[in-house]
């Protein structure tokens, strides 16, 4: 029996020495900036980097409202910022010639990995028209009077963020129609139509 108890008390001290020492090890950082140069990214020489200024100078004209003090991550502070905006302001010749002045290249890491996957959006544009047609055939509905909206962390704390839709039948909330009941026509003949467009892929990617 009191080899049990020594063997069961072993067993902890190794658990709780396995648990200090996971906590004691140095996390691997999410994000590494090593210096590089502008020659070193693939298609620098050959890319348009003309057509970031627009969208730089987007930034500029939101940091112009800002406190110099004002904290940017990385990138520093926004009194970090004056001087580039300044120069972009006077209307630079040439958008590589701007950024390899006033900016330095990192390549960047997650720990060990060092190829990523980049997102965007974009603004869809499609075609369509106020009535319906063989062509245009694919609704763009309004949001229905029924439709409710609960936000989950109004009712616990734990649930912040969440949320779901549905409607209220017979006092008790129900879930909305799905996209497969919309598109075989839960929503007809209630004119919620706002536009017909020609393709329903685009308007997938809309909605």
């Amino acid at each position: 029996m009191r080899t049990e108890r020594l063997a069961a008390l072993a067993l902890a001290a190794l658990l709780v020495g396995c648990a200090l020492e996971d906590k004691l090890l140095p996390a691997e950082p999410s994000l590494q900036l090593t210096p590089t140069f502008f020659t070193a990214l693939p298609g620098w020489d050959s890319g348009d980097q003309g057509q970031a200024l627009s969208a730089l100078a987007r930034s500029c004209d939101r940091l112009a409202s800002l406190p110099d003090e004002r904290a940017m991550g990385i990138a520093g502070q926004v009194a970090d910022w004056r001087p580039i905006c300044t120069a972009l302001a006077a209307g630079p010749a040439d958008g590589r010639v701007f950024f390899e002045r006033w900016f330095l290249p990192y390549a960047a890491a997650a720990g060990t990995k060092r190829e990523g996957l980049y997102t965007g959006y974009y603004e869809a544009s499609l075609n369509g028209s106020l009535t319906q047609s063989e062509r245009y055939a694919t609704p763009l509905h309004r949001r229905p009077g029924e439709l409710v909206m609960v936000n989950l962390g109004d009712f616990r704390k734990e649930l912040a963020g969440e949320r779901i839709a549905g409607q209220v039948v017979d006092g008790r909330l129900k879930p909305y129609a799905g996209r497969a009941a919309i598109a075989a026509g839960a929503l007809d003949a209630r004119d919620l139509e706002i536009v017909w467009v020609d393709d329903p892929v685009d308007a997938f990617f809309l909605h």
